[in-house]
């Protein structure tokens, strides 16, 4: 699995292909929080509306780093080549992923300037802001499992992205059309929403349902990957 991951960090470095994704993920975050909603303007030392941009923004950032990790190896045959080492489709899997959370996790560290920026308005809420990263690197494993199994199940890297993209898309979406349900099933939906669970995290508590809900997509996605596998393997 390790070593896997490693092949997978190394390879996208060495491409300039993460590079590139993190520098066009950093610029688009700093165009939501700085000039949709001007975080300093604003006069409080808050990382709440920073955080929903970072999350918004990682819908769109972590297919685009899953969509090659298996897609690609099937359409270029290498997929086969896997196969042949001592290594199980669950460490395949489990590899693939690892990496793009860990890239997923550079990303986020590389907005660590923002706390620092804002706690110069006045004394941040350092639990609230830790909540709010650990909430981000939930989301960020959780769609990672999501970008990992689509791109197990597809053979082009396009597809793969638009089907992580979608999914990712309605998860953190639905919370705002919550006012138009109706108020019997408004709460159940929620629950159910990227958004609110992410936001949960952010209010400085370690709510356990939230990082429930981050763990269940993440095992269910992981899951579902290793079945196109092993499938594939069978046949």
């Amino acid at each position: 699995m390790w070593t896997i991951c490693r092949r997978e960090l190394t390879g996208a470095l060495a491409s300039g292909q993460a590079v590139g994704v993190l520098t066009g993920w950093l610029l688009l975050f700093a165009l939501f929080s700085l000039g949709f909603d001007d975080m300093f303007e604003a006069g409080r030392a808050s990382m709440r509306a920073p955080f929903a941009w970072a999350g918004l923004s990682l819908v769109l950032l972590v297919p685009a780093l899953t969509m090659r990790t298996l897609a690609e190896e099937r359409r270029s045959g290498h997929i086969e080549l896997l196969a042949t080492w001592p290594v199980t489709p669950t460490q395949i899997v489990l590899g693939k992923w690892l990496s793009v959370v860990l890239t997923g996790a550079l990303a986020l560290a590389l907005t660590l300037t923002w706390p620092l920026a804002l706690a110069q308005l006045g004394p941040l809420d350092v639990g609230a802001t830790l909540g709010g990263y650990i909430g981000l690197l939930g989301l960020v494993s959780a769609l990672a499992a999501v970008g990992v199994c689509a791109s197990a199940w597809s053979q082009h890297q396009l597809v793969a992205f638009l089907v992580a993209l979608a999914i990712g898309g309605v998860g953190w979406a639905t919370d705002w059309f919550l006012p138009s349900l109706p108020p019997t099933v408004t709460s159940l939906v929620e629950s159910l929403t990227l958004q609110h669970n992410a936001e949960q995290l952010g209010r400085g508590v370690l709510e356990v349902r939230a990082l429930t809900y981050f763990v269940g997509i993440t095992v269910v996605g992981l899951r579902v990957a290793v079945l196109a596998l092993e499938q594939r393997r069978l046949s």
